[in-house]
C-alpha cells in the first residue's frame, strides 16, 4: 500500500468481506519468520511501502494514521475472522472438538487443556495464552 487512502481502503474491503478478509489470511499466512514478531515484520514490509509507513505509527503519534487497531494487523496477529463488529471489530469462534457437546460454561468447567487458562479469575481473557489473539472477539 503507498498511502493512507489505501489502508483505509484496503480496511473497508475486510470489514464488507469475510472472503477477502479469509484471503488476506491465506495469502500472509505464508510468509513465514523466525519468531511471531519476525513474521508480522516480514509482513508489514510486504504490505506498506516505506512512502506510506512514513505517514503511519501504531498510536497516532504525532498525528500519523494509527494502525493498532486495523483490521489487517489483526488477522496478521493471527485472527483470521469468523465475522465481523461495527467499523473495527472482529469474531472469532473455537471449539475444541472435545467439547464441542456441551455448553460454554461447561466447556470451561470441563478444564480440558484447549480450554484451562484462557479466562483470569476475574473473568477476563489471559493475554499470556499462546492462542489469544485467535479467541479475542
Amino acid at each position: 500500500m503507498k498511502s493512507v487512502d489505501n489502508i483505509k481502503t484496503f480496511e473497508n474491503v475486510l470489514h464488507n468481506s469475510k472472503d477477502e478478509a479469509s484471503q488476506f489470511a491465506a495469502l500472509i499466512s505464508n510468509i513465514g519468520g523466525n519468531s511471531p514478531k519476525n513474521n508480522i515484520q516480514r509482513i508489514l514490509l510486504l504490505i506498506f511501502d516505506n512512502s506510506c509507513a512514513t505517514q503511519c505509527s501504531w498510536k497516532r503519534l504525532r498525528n500519523n494514521f494509527g494502525v493498532s487497531k486495523l483490521i489487517a494487523i489483526k488477522i496478521m496477529k493471527g485472527a483470521t475472522p469468523d465475522g465481523l463488529i461495527s467499523d473495527d471489530g472482529i469474531v472469532e469462534i473455537k471449539c475444541p472438538f472435545s467439547i464441542r457437546d456441551k455448553t460454554s460454561d461447561e466447556g470451561i468447567a470441563a478444564n480440558v487443556p484447549a480450554v484451562a487458562g484462557i479466562f483470569n479469575k476475574d473473568g477476563s481473557l489471559n493475554k499470556r495464552r499462546k492462542f489469544y489473539y485467535q479467541i479475542q472477539g
